[in-house]
């Protein structure tokens, strides 16, 4: 119920944001591709994949012709891509799957531009988007590029890693994806390790609990990741 009351205030917020300012302002028209993209989500997690593509698809639209006018609004688009590309996968259709891979492809271009222009802002979102797009090709049987993929997203985690512990969590999301994809390859000890670490970082994290990063940033979880990093390096 929570749900559905959630997923239809969605659609009421987005219905009102269509009648608010005239549509050809820019701002108006991120305001209703941000509320968009949130209702796509939200009808992705209840399963209504049609219902979200729609949804996702007019955010895209919208998105691209703004960043097109102003590369401020690439962020934006960068987002809407990547959920277009999570409902996409969702739908039971090869040509769906290809446009998901084309969708991820284009904002991993988007957000390694911004990255290289502000690193502190968007390298973890590149590395985010390099993990779903290591997802795709690995299931599209594209192997050596999605573990090219996933290695640059598993470095950009490691090094957000050491400097926050609050990313030790990223950092164990892209090694479970880089296990998937050395598995793939037949690469059984690679893809071993890297799992066996995912779980030490998680168990880690289960051990220190919610609250140890607001009380010590700088806490003892930012020593294990550097030890678990020197020991796997050595």
């Amino acid at each position: 119920m929570r749900r559905r009351e959630e997923t239809s205030a969605s659609r009421a917020h987005t219905a009102a944001r269509r009648g608010r300012l005239p549509p050809t302002l820019p701002t108006y028209r991120r305001d209703l591709a941000r509320s968009l993209n949130k209702q796509g989500g939200r009808l992705h997690d209840r399963g209504r994949d049609e219902e979200a593509l729609a949804a996702i698809e007019e955010a895209v639209g919208i998105n691209r012709e703004l960043a097109h006018a102003d590369p401020a609004f690439c962020r934006d688009l960068a987002n809407s891509l990547n959920t277009q590309s999570t409902v996409l996968s969702r739908l039971n259709d090869p040509g769906h799957h290809e446009k998901a891979l084309a969708a991820i492809e284009e904002a991993v271009t988007i957000r390694r531009q911004l990255a290289n222009a502000r690193p502190d802002e968007f390298r973890p979102n590149l590395a985010k988007s390099l993990n779903r797009l290591a997802g795709r090709l690995n299931d599209r049987g594209h192997h050596e590029e999605a573990l090219a993929a996933i290695e640059e997203a598993v470095g950009i985690n490691r090094e957000l890693a050491h400097a926050d512990p609050a990313f030790c969590r990223d950092l164990a999301n892209s090694l479970d994806t880089q296990s998937t994809v050395l598995s793939r390859l037949g690469r059984r000890a690679e893809a071993q390790a890297a799992e066996n670490e995912a779980d030490r970082i998680r168990k880690y994290l289960a051990a220190v609990g919610p609250d140890a990063f607001c009380r010590n940033p700088a806490n003892s979880l930012n020593t294990h990741c550097e030890r678990r990093h020197e020991k796997r390096e050595s």
